[in-house]
């Protein structure tokens, strides 16, 4: 895939402590701060409640990402295979103690992340968007709503997503 395909990499991220707690946009770089403002003023972040409504979009997405980045399933998989990943999707959503995020445009799913909270420590477990919608930052727009949600709340005292160990 082309490097203008895509906003930005995260390859890691650690959050702990008053890294954590004391997590606002206000403490990120001014170029990562404008595309945070960019996304929330053209995308409503919030909690996914119901998978079923947003499954669609959801399949969408998957497609769009696998074309994008070759990681995981092949995109065909998602068609041909879809009522297998439906299921597979449902029973993921009904296990407990888990968050679904998604970024909305125009009340459409372009973008979702998931998460739980083991032993205070918040897991991010996939980050998938539409590559149609990168222009407007849904993943910078999901991340740092949940971190400041979740800073606010008090209720983890580390966010890790991707490979992480203390030397890197």
């Amino acid at each position: 895939s082309d490097q203008k395909d895509a906003n930005h990499v995260w390859d890691t991220l650690f959050l702990e402590g008053d890294g954590l707690r004391n997590f606002d946009r206000t403490r990120v770089k001014p170029k990562r701060r404008r595309r945070i403002n960019h996304a929330l003023e053209d995308l409503q972040i919030r909690i996914i409640d119901r998978i079923e409504p947003v499954l669609s979009d959801m399949n969408e997405i998957n497609v769009s990402m696998a074309e994008r980045t070759s990681h995981g399933h092949p995109a065909t998989y998602y068609t041909t295979q879809r009522d297998r990943w439906e299921g597979f999707m449902k029973s993921e959503f009904a296990i407990p103690h888990r968050e679904w995020w998604g970024a909305f445009h125009q009340d459409r799913l372009v973008a979702y992340y998931y998460l739980h909270i083991i032993a205070r420590t918040m897991h991010i477990s996939a980050a998938k968007s539409n590559t149609d919608f990168l222009h407007l930052s849904p993943n910078d727009g999901i991340l740092f709503t949940f971190l400041e949600h979740h800073a606010r709340a008090g209720d983890c005292d580390r966010a890790i997503y991707g490979d992480w160990s203390p030397d890197v």
